[in-house]
């Protein structure tokens, strides 16, 4: 038993001693192939966001680079972060000559194929005309290019802070679920940049303002989250008496409201979609070729019935204007009852809705028409259109009757 806890104990001190040792690589580190960053979008009005979305994807590829690389991109960004507060305290006179500490043990030693690699991995990251500026001021180490693209994108100046309360008080109006949640979110990274360089926030009126009109078109056509929303806003008392941190309680159930919007979307279009593909991909029917004098099926008659309506309605109506009882159908014929053509002096004494003599438009019999009796001319009501095609597009034949009549 003395020797298994004597072994025991010589076992903790060795791991004691691992632990407290330096754990720094003693050799240049080994670098893996193949990663590469994102592309750091140009200069514009959203750089000092782009520039914070850009970095974090950045921090967890270089995090990635080798063993190490984690502990040594961390070191980087405090150089990095102590320099660039340093210059938002300077004057525009030290400003000009402000620059950034590089430890030597995070530019060479163990750490020289990393910075070598991450420094060809920012190179190739960044715009055109920063690349250059960077080159020509010979700015090429990790912690220079990235100290100077942080003066680039949030230069923290008049024109960046005037940008801040700006994005702050009026982010913008959204026409869609989409829209609002990326204004919203931008609305965030401005708010938490404002912070960052010690800008104050407008008022919470305006904080709320600015929130509510983002969603003003949006919520009066989503009932539950207007309601919803009206609930908070008089539980908080944000018309009565806002405060910052009821803006942000604002903000984040705006987001909330519009993301459950956004993800009940494609649970609609799912439920729908396999129908859907059902009757895209469905084979088409292809009509048989019926021999001449042949009777065509009861598909191809319901096919053709809308085309066969459609002609029908283009061509005129030969009991129109035509006859002195007019067309016995009226407002239900298929054909065509149009006006023109027809002169004053032919209106005169007829009804305009069948075109017959001694009655007007209001007392016409063809509105008392039961559809599953007679009509007042003993032409049955629900006569179908085919047989009354046939009736309307026939040539008038003189018959000779007993008697000569």
């Amino acid at each position: 038993m003395a020797i298994l806890v004597e072994g025991m104990s010589q076992l903790q001190n060795a791991m004691v001693k691992q632990m407290s040792s330096d754990t720094s690589p003693k050799g240049p580190e080994t670098v893996k192939p193949g990663a590469q960053l994102p592309q750091l979008p140009p200069l514009g009005e959203d750089s000092p966001i782009d520039y914070q979305d850009w970095l974090t994807q950045v921090e967890a590829i270089m995090a990635d680079m080798s063993d190490t690389s984690r502990t040594w991109f961390t070191l980087v960004m405090k150089e990095v972060e102590a320099a660039y507060a340093a210059y938002l305290k300077a004057s525009p006179m030290d400003r000009l000559t402000l620059r950034p500490t590089e430890p030597e043990n995070l530019v060479s030693g163990a750490y020289q194929r990393v910075h070598a690699r991450a420094a060809t991995m920012l190179m190739a990251a960044l715009p055109a005309e920063v690349k250059s500026e960077l080159v020509a001021t010979r700015r090429t180490s990790v912690i220079s290019m990235l100290f100077r693209l942080a003066v680039l994108y949030q230069p923290a100046g008049e024109q960046e802070r005037t940008l801040i309360l700006r994005k702050l008080q009026t982010p913008g109006v959204a026409t869609t679920a989409v829209e609002a949640i990326t204004i919203l979110r931008s609305w965030d990274r401005w708010f938490l940049r404002s912070r960052a360089i010690g800008v104050v926030p407008p008022d919470p009126y305006i904080l709320v303002k600015g929130l509510s009109g983002v969603c003003e078109r949006l919520l009066p056509t989503m009932r539950e989250a207007s309601f919803r929303t009206s609930m908070l806003r008089s539980r908080l008392m944000l018309d009565q008496n806002p405060t910052e941190e009821n803006a942000k309680v604002l903000h984040q159930h705006l987001l909330s409201e519009m993301e459950q919007v956004v993800a009940a979307s494609p649970v609609a279009k799912a439920k729908a979609g396999p129908q859907s593909t059902l009757a895209s991909t469905a084979a088409p029917e292809v009509k048989g070729m019926n021999a001449e004098g042949s009777t065509p099926t009861s598909s191809d008659k319901g096919n053709s019935k809308g085309t066969r309506a459609e002609r029908r309605a283009q061509q005129p109506c030969k009991f129109w204007f035509k006859t002195d009882q007019g067309c016995t159908r009226g407002a239900r014929c298929g054909f065509s009852h149009s006006m023109e053509g027809i002169t004053d002096k032919e209106k005169i004494g007829r009804c305009l809705a069948c075109s017959g003599k001694g009655h007007s438009a209001s007392s016409c019999p063809t509105k008392n028409v039961d559809p599953g009796g007679y009509c007042n001319d003993g032409v049955y009501g629900s006569i179908d259109f085919l047989i009354y095609d046939e009736i309307n597009q026939a040539n008038p034949v003189m018959v000779t009757l007993a008697g000569d009549e």
